[in-house]
């Protein structure tokens, strides 16, 4: 019975409030109350505030939730492990995702894995490189694309890609020295891909604003307020007026990788998505690439 009261536990918390977790869950805002309450009984700890804001999780909260996590997490995993072994494929999954690959990987990704696997769920969450990687680590993702993230002890990365960096320039400036425009022109520093720009010694920039929405860049860019650096994936439909200089892959470039909280303890439906991943992009990337090097060059 714990494990149903974690999972209530756990969508009251995503929701914020005990009806909306009801109706998701399909019972009364009573029973939730109720099943939240006696949680709290049994451990002796308060987990949520409640006010008229709505509810929040108490430090006490805070601290449990990563467990309970955990535990639904392993509970999902055995369920799908019995599945296979019943010869089903069922089950959910969480991909944990950054912007520009939900659009440039992820539909033709998701249209083959669900005409192999259509009763496995899949849910979809965006976020920088590190969220993703709180979520893996803490159960909230069962995998994710990241880009370059710092070590950790709990989580497995597999690189996928090295993505290709341009230059976004106007047009009296597209002849140029790299290094010359770096050093005279205003740099708008995108968010996204700031710790690798900075790794680069060869750049120093002349920063003048970090911005995270991509389009937001491109428009800065077009109406002359600088120049900037983005990875082929962020090039879609850009804006007249703007044009791009491929930049050195040995100066820079961008790597994409799959991180897992363990790769041998994956469960079975990361495991299929984790496989159609890489059949997907063997069989696709090249023409990715291609394609992009086409649009951006002409």
């Amino acid at each position: 019975m714990s494990i149903q009261k974690y999972a209530i536990f756990r969508e009251v918390v995503d929701t914020g409030s005990f009806s909306l977790a009801g109706e998701r869950l399909g019972i009364s805002q009573s029973a939730v109350s109720h099943s939240v309450t006696s949680l709290e009984k049994e451990y002796k700890v308060k987990l949520l505030a409640r006010s008229r804001s709505g509810i929040q999780l108490t430090d006490s909260g805070q601290r449990i939730l990563q467990y309970i996590e955990k535990i639904l997490y392993l509970e999902e995993k055995m369920n799908q492990e019995l599945a296979e072994i019943r010869g089903l494929e069922l089950g959910s999954l969480t991909i944990g995702t950054v912007t520009p690959l939900t659009s440039e990987w992820l539909p033709g990704i998701l249209m083959r894995f669900h005409e192999q696997y259509p009763s496995i769920h899949v849910n979809i969450r965006e976020g920088t490189s590190q969220e993703i990687a709180d979520w893996v680590e803490n159960g909230e993702a069962d995998i994710g694309f990241a880009y370059s993230i710092k070590d950790r002890r709990r989580i497995d990365r597999l690189l996928l890609a090295h993505e290709p960096f341009f230059l976004l320039v106007q047009e009296e400036n597209r002849e140029k020295d790299i290094f010359r425009l770096m050093k005279e022109m205003p740099f708008i520093m995108p968010k996204s891909y700031k710790d690798i720009i900075q790794q680069q010694k060869a750049f120093k920039p002349n920063v003048l604003l970090e911005l995270s929405d991509e389009r937001a860049i491109t428009e800065l860019v077009k109406n002359g307020l600088g120049i900037s650096i983005l990875p082929r994936m962020c090039l879609h439909d850009l804006p007249e007026g703007i044009y791009t200089v491929p930049i050195s892959p040995e100066l820079i470039q961008l790597p994409v990788h799959i991180v897992s909280l363990m790769f041998s303890a994956m469960s079975p439906a990361a495991e299929k998505m984790s496989a159609t991943i890489s059949l997907w992009l063997n069989e696709n990337y090249n023409n990715i690439m291609l394609t992009r090097e086409k649009l951006t060059m002409d």
